[in-house]
């Protein structure tokens, strides 16, 4: 197999990060107004307080899910990293901990923000 540098950091970044505990500060709760959507938000959005860096990227953004109301933070596992190809941004996915989120509950939950990106996204669990 023949791996890009992108593949690399993925990786990195991974099992750097996946199944880590952090807390996330929130920015933006659940049900407010998602201005690019003019709907309802389906998760709480915010930033992760804990300084992480991977190679000279800063991973702070971060999705709540599995919480169906308003939050200030909020301490949980990262299950998921988002990779956004147009402007190279990890964005996380916590969750509580212990608590076995489907994908496709996840998908769901992000995919009114998300939808305007091309990103791929990697579970926790299905690392190799």
């Amino acid at each position: 197999d023949t791996y890009t540098g992108q593949d690399e950091m993925e990786y990195l970044c991974g099992m750097y990060l996946l199944g880590k505990t952090v807390t996330v500060k929130v920015e933006r709760t659940y049900g407010s107004l998602d201005l690019r959507s003019e709907g309802e938000l389906s998760v709480n959005c915010g930033y992760i307080e804990e300084e992480v860096t991977m190679d000279d990227t800063f991973i702070k953004d971060a999705y709540i899910v599995g919480v169906h109301e308003p939050l200030e933070s909020f301490t949980g596992v990262v299950i998921a990293l988002l990779y956004h190809e147009e402007d190279d941004l990890i964005r996380a996915v916590v969750g509580r901990q212990g608590e076995v989120i489907d994908h496709e509950q996840v998908i769901q939950e992000i995919g009114m923000v998300e939808q305007y990106y091309n990103a791929r996204i990697v579970f926790a669990d299905t690392r190799s």
